[in-house]
């Protein structure tokens, strides 16, 4: 008898961000703090998107999802590469400065001078702060296409978290009293739910 081997395949690059991602959200910065993350990496994973459940920065840590009879929110939130090269963006045009976007604030990471949308997005080998700007502008992109569910994430919501950040050095706050939340944290939050599915890269 012919003994057959089968190997488990290995999971998809995407897939494999994403439960880091939800690792990132249990640990450093934000692990003393009771979050609530599903099993996010289990949805197929599409070429620009994918649909996952998602949540607010606030009701991810809150504990919210494990009360009777919450309804669950998806968001299916196209990549930063799409934005990069299409021309299907949600806003007049691309060369408009980031700065009129999102205002500059006192954090130096904040600030990106005369670059446009479009400058902010193609740029090669991003250090962090360049990271979270895109992540922002992909994000913006993603609530005004209708692609994120306004319970997780509005776009006041995402310019009162742009504003914090970049005022109060690189941090933000989820909830009073709660963690602050680098920039890190923040890319682990927007990949994990869908909002901006390759915020880590």
């Amino acid at each position: 008898m012919t003994e057959q081997k089968h190997e488990a395949s290995a999971p998809a690059p995407d897939a494999e961000r994403v439960s880091e991602a939800r690792r990132r959200l249990l640990r450093g910065g934000i692990a003393g703090a009771p979050v609530v993350v599903l099993t996010l990496a289990s949805r197929p994973v599409l070429a620009t998107s994918q649909t996952i459940i998602c949540q607010s920065m606030s009701r991810t840590m809150s504990g919210n999802l494990s009360r009777p009879g919450t309804q669950l929110q998806t968001c299916n939130g196209r990549k930063i590469t799409y934005y990069k090269t299409s021309s299907n963006c949600p806003i007049k045009t691309k060369d408009t400065p980031f700065s009129t976007v999102f205002a500059r604030g006192s954090y130096s990471g904040s600030n990106f001078g005369s670059k446009s949308i479009n400058d902010v997005l193609n740029q090669s080998s991003p250090n962090q702060s360049q990271r979270i700007a895109q992540c922002f502008v992909a994000a913006l992109f993603n609530i005004r296409a209708g692609l994120v569910s306004p319970k997780a994430m509005t776009e006041n919501d995402l310019r009162n978290v742009w504003n914090e950040y970049a005022n109060k050095n690189g941090t933000y706050q989820p909830f009073a009293g709660g963690p602050l939340w680098r920039a890190s944290d923040m890319l682990a939050y927007f990949s994990s739910t869908g909002i901006v599915p390759d915020a880590l890269g």
